[in-house]
């Protein structure tokens, strides 16, 4: 069947698309960040796996049917419960219309954006084959919605990047490594493990998937689940998704058991899911006023703190159940105002840390 905008399947074709000075900084980021060979991606590769994405999985605005025709039922549903308006088909047609107009408007304003910075793409065959089967004509040669919507190819995938670089950076490895992502899902769903190869050429291993899941500031996307050999709740395979290369699901049912699961939700609720595989310890963190206020206002992994004596809070001390690299990582920006106290072994590598660091000043300054 013939595609609106004449996009032919299994061909390539070069297109001119606008997008905020912002948008292109942040797939620049994705490139960096997501991709395996960064030199060999560029822009015209992850926007043509971006689109891919987001017409494979019908992510909106890949899903402007959908979303249309639940707009229709929504006023068709409506219409049906007073039989006098039932039988009035006029009415519902034109109602149908309205609201299809409508939101074809509400879609076109979302998808606005000031200040554009244009550049050439190259659309690789498989997106372009993509691009051609969502725009044909459908079988009574009426004229398919994305081309009331949008009125080029360019403003779709313009719209797509538009909301693709409006989600956090989570958001954004999950639609970019959706493939996998989907792979991991099913394999949870049907009950099997994995066998999961990375990208830092590791062999590959297998592994019975718990969950992905995002960390609590929705900077990374993780892979958990335990490796079948060993099935060592206290030692989790944590994976980055970006990280991942390959995942081939068993063709036998295994899954963890309801205790599995129960100590692996605790374990990421009591130490994040950044630090799921570090050690946990007692850190006794002695603060200045100004070492408390930077506490209350520095939220990014903020660690908790415990219920404190009458003794700790009269010399400002408090207690921290974690890992020695979250405790270190945060309170190494509060400088003097925060020392750690115990263990002591911990607050030697931290002495030496600044002594490093006061002996590159200086070496520097000399």
């Amino acid at each position: 069947m013939k595609s609106y905008y004449s996009f032919e399947a299994d061909s390539q074709r070069k297109i001119h698309l606008n997008l905020p000075a912002q948008s292109w900084e942040i797939l620049t980021d994705d490139i960096n960040s997501f991709s395996e060979n960064n030199n060999a991606v560029g822009f015209s590769n992850i926007i043509s796996r971006i689109v891919i994405n987001y017409i494979d999985n019908k992510l909106p605005p890949a899903n402007i049917e959908y979303e249309s025709q639940k707009f229709k039922q929504i006023i068709s549903d409506n219409i049906g419960k007073h039989k006098e308006l039932d039988q009035k088909t006029n009415l519902k047609k034109s109602l149908e219309t309205a609201i299809e107009d409508f939101y074809i408007k509400e879609t076109q304003i979302k998808y606005t954006a000031p200040k554009e910075i244009g550049k050439k793409i190259d659309l690789n065959k498989e997106c372009c084959t993509a691009l051609s089967d969502i725009s044909e004509y459908t079988a009574n040669n009426t004229r398919p919605l994305i081309s009331r919507v949008f009125e080029s190819i360019p403003l779709f995938i313009r719209a797509i990047m538009l909301d693709y670089t409006r989600q956090p950076i989570s958001k954004r490895n999950i639609i970019y490594n959706h493939k996998i992502y989907n792979s991991i899902k099913q394999a949870i769903s049907h009950n099997t493990s994995v066998t999961v190869s990375t990208k830092n050429n590791t062999p590959s291993f297998d592994i019975i998937p718990y969950d992905i899941v995002e960390d609590t500031y929705h900077e990374h996307t993780y892979f958990i689940g335990l490796r079948e050999s060993t099935r060592n709740c206290s030692n989790p395979i944590l994976l980055k998704l970006e990280k991942i290369r390959k995942i081939i699901p068993a063709t036998t049912k295994t899954s963890l058991s309801i205790e599995e699961k129960a100590t692996l939700k605790q374990l990421i609720t009591e130490q994040g899911v950044a630090y799921l595989r570090n050690k946990n310890e007692v850190f006794c963190i002695k603060m200045t006023e100004e070492g408390e206020k930077k506490y209350r206002e520095r939220l990014f992994q903020r660690p908790h703190h415990e219920k404190q004596t009458e003794e700790e809070t009269a010399q400002h001390i408090y207690r921290f159940t974690g890992s020695k690299y979250q405790i270190m990582n945060y309170f190494r920006r509060f400088g003097a105002d925060a020392i750690i106290i115990s263990p002591t072994k911990v607050a030697e590598e931290m002495i030496a840390e600044y002594k490093a660091t006061l002996k590159a000043y200086k070496d520097a300054l000399s």
